[in-house]
């Protein structure tokens, strides 16, 4: 199914849809982006593969039925992208096993566009929020 009207942005929710139902985590997906983007389709994908992934990661360590990711990307305005992913999690934010480079290199993709990340947790949710100005 096509997730966005985007072709680089589908085919990385495609991915993500598709290793998330594996896993037995249920996505809302709300991409409304344009077919073609006002910045380079690599940045977005940085920023919006780093968060699933991230919110994939902390879901496997939940219940199945206390799973759920949402994810909202969209125009603000011609010059103004908003994103957003949400997740449930454990409680604990800790780095990440791996390399732990994924909210930094977000941080520093978000900034090449003037924009801003920001992280709010609260009742086992985990919710990262993305403004870029284009």
């Amino acid at each position: 199914p096509t997730l966005c009207a985007n072709a680089a942005v589908d085919a990385l929710a495609g991915h993500y849809d598709y290793e998330a139902r594996r896993q037995g985590i249920p996505v809302e997906w709300k991409l409304e982006l344009p077919r073609f983007l006002p910045l380079p389709e690599a940045d977005l994908c940085t920023i919006l593969g780093n968060l699933l992934e991230n919110a994939l990661h902390a879901s496997q360590k939940l219940p199945p039925e206390e799973r759920q990711v949402k994810v909202l990307a969209r125009m603000l305005s011609p010059a103004m992208m908003g994103l957003m992913v949400e997740n449930r999690y454990d409680g604990v934010l800790k780095k990440h096993d791996g390399q732990g480079i994924g909210l930094v290199s977000v941080e520093t993709a978000v900034h090449r566009y003037h924009g801003n990340l920001t992280v709010e947790t609260g009742g086992n949710v985990f919710r990262a929020n993305v403004l870029l100005n284009l």
